[in-house]
């Protein structure tokens, strides 16, 4: 009886050491699991900031190109002299339009 009694102790005190063992394997990959996620959270983050900057350059080089294309196709230079031309086109206009009434009424422009 005292070896039965014996051989059961001696399971019990293996049982629980495996026990023991197994929890803290647990535990450990808990606790990496935790950390992998927590690194996982920071790249993340990293890259969420880098891609916003990214953006934010892009958004600028964008610009840049287009005031290059402006000067280098000469856009804006075309459309300051096209307002000056109907700015121009208009006062000639209205130049000729007074010749026409001075000369219908005969009286020299401007009087």
């Amino acid at each position: 009886m005292g070896l039965v009694l014996s051989i059961i102790g001696a399971t019990a005190g293996l049982g629980a050491a495996v026990a023991r063992l197994r929890s803290e394997a647990d535990n450990e990959s808990a606790r990496l699991w935790r950390e992998n996620a927590e690194a996982e959270r920071a790249r993340g983050d990293r890259l969420e900031q880098a891609l916003s900057e990214l953006q934010g350059r892009v958004t600028r080089l964008e610009a840049e190109n287009a005031v290059l294309r402006s000067l280098a196709t000469g856009a804006g230079a075309v459309e300051e002299l096209r307002a000056l031309v109907a700015r121009q086109h208009a006062e000639v206009l209205t130049a000729v339009a007074s010749m026409r009434l001075c000369g219908a009424l005969g009286t020299a422009p401007g009087n």
